[in-house]
């Protein structure tokens, strides 16, 4: 959706309400699509004193798996964002590229703006549950449902403190 906004950087005061569904189904996390389902966007592009805002809050369900276990996990999350809109920058060796949207025409791409938003909001370890035990490196088996089988391997420097602790029991 792109939004003109002439009339809005043209009057002090006016607004225009923001309402729409942005579709990033093909964006990826990890490899896995983690988003199927349109992000809802509810917010609004507003001048207060000459300075154009745009300001609004995405609600979008989030399924990833567990970064330790690999179980699939859906996250109900809703993230609010501001921007400050601008037709030119005075001093542009001041922009970072983060404070800004730079908009000669007076024109919004909301859906570029969600997208780069959105994703960047997502967490860069996803986890199942904070005490997620993950999967064992030997036989594969989720350690969150079953105990592992395996024979645990004893540190050769650490043996001789095993034999230690047998004797004396």
């Amino acid at each position: 959706m792109v939004m003109d906004l002439r009339e809005i950087f043209a009057q002090t005061g006016g607004a225009m309400p923001v309402e729409c569904n942005v579709n990033l189904s093909d964006a990826e996390y990890n490899g896995t699509i983690c988003m199927p389902n349109p992000v809802e966007v509810t917010g609004r592009v507003f001048n207060r004193a000459g300075v154009v805002n745009f300001e609004y809050t995405a609600n979008f369900a989030f399924t990833a798996p567990c970064d330790r276990c690999a179980v699939e996990v859906s996250l109900d999350k809703s993230e609010s964002f501001s921007h400050v809109v601008v037709t030119q920058l005075v001093n542009e060796e001041d922009f970072d590229g983060s404070e800004y949207i730079i908009t000669p025409s007076m024109t919004l791409d909301v859906d570029s703006i969600v997208r780069e938003d959105v994703l960047l909001s997502l967490p860069t370890k996803h986890l199942c549950d904070e005490d997620c035990k993950g999967i064992c490196a030997g036989c594969g088996v989720n350690l969150n449902e079953q105990e592992c089988k395996c024979e645990k391997e004893i540190d050769p420097r650490l043996a001789k403190l095993r034999g230690l602790l047998s004797d004396q029991r």
